[in-house]
Formats: C-alpha cells, structure tokens, sequence
C-alpha cells in the first residue's frame, strides 16, 4: 500500500505548478480514499449476518436505528458495519429529522464486534484488517455523532466493548439501571478502535477514562449517571422506548431547521477540536493495530468467549 502511495504522488508531482499539483493532490486523495474503502468493503462483505434497520417517522422528526442481531446479542458482523454507513447516510440527508434513538433488539444494545469478524481482522494484522475495520468503524461513528440531529442511545442490557464505544457517539445516554456497560477491551487483549477511547476522555475527563479503560470494569446504570455516563436512568418496569422518545421529544419540540441549526451550533463550537480528534483517532487505529492479533487477543479470541 505504502509503495503504490508513493508511486502515485512521485508520478503526480513531476514537473507540476503549484496550482496544478493541488489539483492533482485533490484527485490523488480521492483515488487513495476509494481504494481504501473498496479494501473495506471488501473484507467487512466476507462477514454477514444480522442487520441494522432504521424506521423514520416524518411526523414526528424522530427515528429509531435498531441494531438487529439478538441471537449474538447485537454483536457487530461485517456487514452490519456496511449497514450502519448506509443508515447514517440515509439520516444525514433526512429534511424532516429532529432526532434518533440508537438501540439494539432484543433488550440489549451491543456485545462489540462478532467473534468471527474479531478474529479474522486479529488473524489479518500482517494484511491490514485491524486498521481496515477500525478506520471504517471511526468513520462511520464520528458521522453518526456530527449528525445535524439530537441522538439518544437507548441502552439496555450489555453495552459492552465496542458496544460501549458506541454509546460515546450519540449527544445523550438513556440506560437501564440494570443495564452493564464496559470497556472491556483489555480483556480481549484490544485497546478501543472504533473511536470510542477519544470519545469517552472527552465525556469524561481523563482520569475516569483511564480508570474505565485500564480495569476493564463492568458498571451499572445508576454507577454510569454517576460519572456523567448516563443522562436517565430507568427501572425494569419501564417501557424502555418509550422512555427514550419522552426524554428526547424536550430537545426536539422546535421545527427540523432549528433543531439543526442548534446542533451545528455545537458542532461548530467544537471545530477547533476536529482536526486533533481526527489526529487522536488515527493514533487510536495504530495502538489498536499494535494489539489486535497479538498474543493477549489471539489466546482471548480462541477461548471463544468475549467476556
């Protein structure tokens, strides 16, 4: 990969002006970006099973993402990852959106990612794979959380993993008090990869990051609205749904353009951090790399067994 890179600058930039060469860095971007995402589409296709479903409702302006695999309580495969791009592309383009609960069939959110596609990035790090799933993941994650709508995750049951990472990128966290939420990366012998690591220090500081990240803990509802983790807690008894939707409709009474331009507003207060959050996430992928398929994750992943 890296001797086509420099093939094809070395063969862009012969003998070029200056406004010819950015023309030419443009389009060579643009070549490098599709190769990469046809090399992850190419690998994350090789893993189906389950889906991810999104139900709009004009009416209302709020939608509802459902992560769709039960029997492995919600865990990621491959091709759910190339659904959940497909759903937030379908949400950033929604005129009538005001908001979206993100949630997992089945009464729990997300185990992380399928132990078959876990394994085959681990056994793929000399081709790539970790950093192929991972940046795909990222890319995808930090779309979903610059959404120009208010985004609640709606968590129950196991948020666990990469699971948890996805509970960092929505705007607010409605749990279960009986819901288990943990970063339990280290046990797999991982580091977060899909976004989450940077998400969670900038939720909550750096030190309750590091103690979530390094034990490996997994906490409860009410312990996650301690920590800033959780915005509602509700009981066993609750209509988890219906819950989500009351908490979310006090952000989205206003009409669609307000609720988007308030949303921008914060995203634009933010901008100044993009360009070091996207610097972190790369650094993210990396560590992650480093890890994935190494001794730790490859004795863990042949246990069979995540958590």
């Amino acid at each position: 990969m890296a001797s086509l890179r420099h093939a094809l600058i070395r063969s862009f930039l012969i003998k070029r002006g200056p406004d010819e060469t950015t023309k030419r860095l443009l389009t060579l971007s643009s070549a490098l970006n599709s190769e990469l995402r046809q090399k992850q589409i190419d690998l994350l296709s090789k893993y189906p099973g389950g889906c991810v479903d999104l139900e709009k409702n004009d009416k209302t302006g709020i939608a509802v993402l459902t992560l769709n695999n039960p029997t492995k309580k919600n865990a990621l495969t491959g091709s759910m990852m190339i659904d959940f791009e497909k759903r937030v592309e379908d949400l950033e383009s929604w005129e009538k959106g005001r908001g979206v609960i993100f949630k997992g069939s089945g009464n729990t959110f997300c185990s992380g990612a399928d132990l078959n596609v876990a394994r085959a990035v681990g056994e793929g790090k000399d081709s790539g794979h970790p950093s192929l799933m991972s940046s795909f993941m990222q890319n995808i994650t930090s779309r979903f959380f610059n959404l120009p709508l208010i985004t609640v995750a709606l968590v129950e049951g196991a948020a666990l993993g990469g699971g948890a990472e996805l509970v960092t990128c929505c705007d607010f966290r409605v749990v279960s008090s009986s819901a288990n939420i943990g970063f339990v990366q280290a046990r797999m012998g991982l580091s977060p990869g899909w976004g989450g690591g940077v998400r969670l220090v900038n939720l909550l500081g750096r030190l309750k990051a590091l103690q979530l990240l390094s034990s490996a803990s997994i906490i409860k509802g009410f312990e996650a609205q301690e920590i800033g983790l959780a915005d509602e807690i509700f009981g066993e008894f609750d209509d988890s749904l219906e819950t989500a939707t009351s908490f979310l409709t006090n952000y989205t009474k206003f009409a669609p353009d307000v609720i988007k331009a308030m949303k921008r507003v914060v995203i634009n207060a933010s901008r100044s951090d993009m360009q070091s959050v996207e610097t972190l996430n790369t650094k993210e992928t990396q560590i992650f790399q480093s890890l994935c398929g190494g001794l730790a994750n490859l004795e863990a992943l042949n246990k069979k067994s995540k958590f």
